[in-house]
C-alpha cells in the first residue's frame, strides 16, 4: 500500500472515554471523529470503516493500557513528557 494513502488516527485515552481524531491523506485538516466510552471492542468497530488495518496508523499517548493493539493496525505510543529514572 502506498504510504500516501494511509489514514492516521490519534487517540486521547482516558479512564472512562476515548476521543478519536482522524487525519486523512492530503492537505485537509485533521478532524474529530468523536468520543466513545472506554471500550476496546467499540473502538475497533469505530475504526473498521476506515479501511484495511495495513492502511490505518494509530498513535496514542503513553499510559496505562493499549487500546487498539488487537485490531491489526500499526500502533505507536507517544510519551508527552520526559520521565526521569533517577531515584531520589
Amino acid at each position: 500500500m502506498n504510504e500516501g494513502s494511509k489514514v492516521y488516527v490519534g487517540l486521547d485515552v482516558h479512564k472512562d472515554t476515548i476521543a478519536i481524531g482522524l487525519a486523512a491523506p492530503g492537505r485537509d485538516p485533521a478532524r474529530l471523529m468523536g468520543e466513545i466510552t472506554h471500550d476496546v471492542n467499540r473502538l475497533i468497530r469505530k475504526l473498521q470503516p476506515l479501511g484495511e488495518p495495513a492502511g490505518v496508523h494509530i498513535v496514542y499517548e503513553a499510559g496505562p493500557g493499549r487500546p487498539a493493539t488487537g485490531c491489526g493496525a500499526s500502533c505507536a505510543s507517544l510519551a508527552t513528557r520526559a520521565r526521569s529514572s533517577r531515584r531520589r
